[in-house]
């Protein structure tokens, strides 16, 4: 008579040489070992929750790949279907399926999960998954767990309700590499209608037992693949274009989301350096959208320069994500008019300008010969500068103002 362990054996056996089989009910009994691989698939061919069945101290279903998979014939069916998953031998990691509301039709949904070799998740992601990216093209996977769960719901009229509860590995959140602060682990789901991850993330973290619970999946959202990321650092919008254009004494930045979801508003921060930032403008977000929207805003800066310009986008819940710096180098018509008044030998500037900075003040004879040079700090608006070159004698001159590249010349008589 064959053992428990005998039976098991043979299971594995006929997956792995033929890709599928199906039972009625698979019993689990003391830690007993499942492995599917080589693209194979299990048919657990019994809608009830207990068709897969944990005895003693349970059992374990090794995946380790998105196309090993068990199939659940789960149609109409309701209740609470476990997943043994473990990732080898005292690693377990199962995945409970809460069915709230049952699906519409003869549907089935398959079960896979598998990790990485490293922190960078975008080097293996889901065959759905198109980018592991932060606003529109940072790679995020520092603050993503070193796993995928493909939970895939098909041949539905209309997909299930359910709750999910992950488990998941310490050492799949701390490998080198990763930025995961552990207590803000949440799931996220890549939503497939729009090519981005959804926000924010969700469920309810226990750091003692590595779960995470009541995480809401509704019918219109049943999406197959999920991870657990970061919440201070969330797979966010999808951030399409950012761009800073110069027009007048103006600077106007333009950007585009492909999504948004839970999107507060956006805050507009410039900079000098590269490090510290000042806040521009706040610009309302549009909620949640599966639409391309289009964004503007004018900073109206008071000289020319070097700036850098970046996004902060802010969610209902107070989360919030930066996105890539982007820089300009803008040169404006600073001078807007300079009169230039003579008495009794003495020469007055008076300094019409838009921009406040160092201006370069030159005097040329009427043989084009430099004769005199003067620096200066002009501020924004009207400014006197008394042009000290008194010792020269009467005749014709030439003034040429610079700051950056705005310059302005005039001819006067002294």
């Amino acid at each position: 008579m064959a053992t428990k362990k005998h039976i098991l054996l043979l299971i594995v056996n006929i997956i792995l040489n033929f890709s599928v089989y199906s039972q009625t009910r698979l019993v689990f009994n003391n830690d007993a070992y499942l492995v599917v691989s080589n693209d194979a698939y299990l048919v657990i061919d019994n809608s009830s929750a207990n068709a897969v069945t944990l005895l003693g101290t349970g059992g374990n279903i090794i995946s380790e790949l998105e196309t090993n998979r068990l199939k659940w014939n789960i149609g109409t069916s309701t209740g609470t279907y476990v997943i043994p998953f473990a990732k080898s031998a005292g690693n377990k990691i199962p995945l409970t399926v809460v069915i709230t509301g049952a699906g519409v039709g003869s549907g089935t949904i398959s079960f896979s999960t598998y990790g990485g070799a490293t922190w960078n998740n975008n080097t293996y992601k889901p065959s759905d998954v198109t980018n592991m990216t932060a606003a529109c093209c940072v790679n995020n996977s520092a603050f993503v767990i070193d796993r995928f769960w493909e939970i895939d719901a098909v041949s539905y009229t209309s997909k299930p309700a359910c709750t999910l509860t992950f488990s998941y590995l310490d050492a799949e959140h701390s490998t080198t590499g990763n930025t995961i602060t552990e207590a803000n682990l949440r799931a996220q789901r890549f939503n497939t209608s729009t090519a981005s991850w959804d926000r924010p993330p969700l469920g309810t973290l226990n750091t003692a037992s590595n779960l995470l619970t009541a995480v809401t999946v509704t019918s219109a959202n049943f999406f197959r693949s999920w991870t657990l990321t970061d919440n201070s650092s969330p797979l966010p919008i999808e951030l399409l274009e950012f761009n800073v254009n110069c027009s007048s004494n103006n600077i106007i930045l333009n950007w585009k989301t492909a999504t948004e979801t839970n999107n507060d508003y956006f805050t507009v921060e410039r900079s000098m350096d590269g490090i510290n930032w000042t806040s521009v403008s706040t610009v309302k977000g549009a909620g949640n959208s599966i639409w391309p929207i289009t964004y503007a805003c004018i900073d109206s800066i008071s000289k020319e320069g070097n700036f850098y310009y970046r996004l902060k986008q802010t969610d209902y819940d107070g989360h919030f994500s930066y996105s890539p710096v982007t820089f300009s180098n803008c040169s404006f018509d600073c001078i807007k008019q300079i009169r230039i008044e003579v008495e009794d030998s003495n020469t007055m500037l008076i300094v019409s300008s838009v921009c406040s900075g160092n201006f370069d003040f030159s005097v040329y004879n009427a043989l084009g010969q430099l004769i005199h040079t003067q620096h200066e700090f002009i501020e924004s608006g009207e400014n006197n500068v008394a042009l000290k070159f008194d010792d020269h004698s009467i005749g014709l001159y030439i003034l040429k103002a610079t700051i950056g590249k705005s310059t302005f010349q005039e001819k006067f008589v002294k």
